[in-house]
């Protein structure tokens, strides 16, 4: 596999002190025709001070050539194989050299080129470490979604919010980093310890990312597993073992009616289902 490491040593983001350096990491593979929409969309953002980094796992399509067009705006990009999603992750964490870091992954993109700047255009309190805003969901079945996270002390259900859609202090990244033994939920471990373990998380009500659906931990049984495993590491309480247990067995159900229907059947339903929702919420 070949292996490429780029770094630019020009870097002049830190003579803006007066505002903090952000971060924002760009994991990739084999995403040549959705990688540059996410570039464009850190690259064009008003807020100047921002260090971007790229981690590809050794893409064999065109992506090299997407990130050689913009090569010059980018601090750094590294391209060789690695252990999953979230080993490639650490491994912009390793290099970053921000304030704060942001995971904006191929295929998703920041809402709008203002975003940065109205977090970080003022100042942000000291003693929060992790920033979080709306996520506006888009896929084939309900189309763009906008939605608003739910109250933190439902974390133990889920991510309450997108993981696109969060900016945490380097520091603390770096001091907890992601447990690639999760396979599916290593993000979700990560943000569930650091608020099991006290750290301040504060709500921003803007939308933040445009989320692609179809990533590894949407709703799988390996996923929801995981994040069972997780939360009862911190508690066993009968409601939440009876939660799991629920969802697991709606996921089997889902795959089992999409056996039956067939994929483009059960998309319709889906696609009706959520019309009708919009519908009454409208209402």
């Amino acid at each position: 596999m070949n292996y490429s490491r780029m770094r630019l040593k020009d870097n002049k983001k830190q003579i803006h002190s007066d505002k903090p350096i952000i971060t924002i990491i760009t994991i990739v593979l084999n995403g040549d025709s959705i990688l540059e929409e996410t570039i464009l969309s850190v690259l064009n953002q008003t807020y100047n001070n921002i260090e971007y980094i790229i981690i590809d796992g050794g893409s064999t399509d065109n992506t090299l050539n997407v990130i050689k067009k913009y090569e010059e705006k980018i601090d750094c990009w590294i391209s060789e194989p690695d252990n999953g999603i979230y080993d490639a992750m650490n491994k912009g964490i390793d290099i970053a050299t921000g304030e704060w870091i942001n995971f904006m992954n191929a295929g998703d993109s920041f809402f709008s080129y203002e975003v940065l700047n109205l977090i970080f255009g003022k100042k942000i309190n000291d003693n929060v470490s992790l920033l979080y805003g709306d996520t506006i969901y888009r896929n084939h079945d309900r189309g763009i979604i906008h939605i608003k996270p739910a109250k933190i002390k439902y974390l133990w259900k889920g991510m309450c919010f997108g993981h696109q859609a969060s900016f945490v202090k380097t520091n603390v990244m770096k001091l907890y980093k992601y447990n690639v033994e999760y396979r599916n939920a290593a993000d979700y471990n990560f943000i569930f310890s650091l608020y099991n373990d006290g750290y301040k998380f504060e709500y921003i009500s803007i939308p933040v990312s445009l989320f692609l659906l179809g990533g590894i931990s949407d709703n799988n049984v390996d996923s929801l597993k995981e994040r069972m495993e997780i939360v009862f590491k911190k508690n066993k309480n009968i409601y939440y073992i009876l939660f799991y247990k629920y969802l697991l067995l709606a996921v089997k159900l889902r795959k089992l009616c999409i056996k039956i229907i067939g994929q483009s059947k059960y998309s319709l339903i889906r696609k009706i289902k959520w019309k009708i929702i919009s519908l009454i919420k409208n209402i």
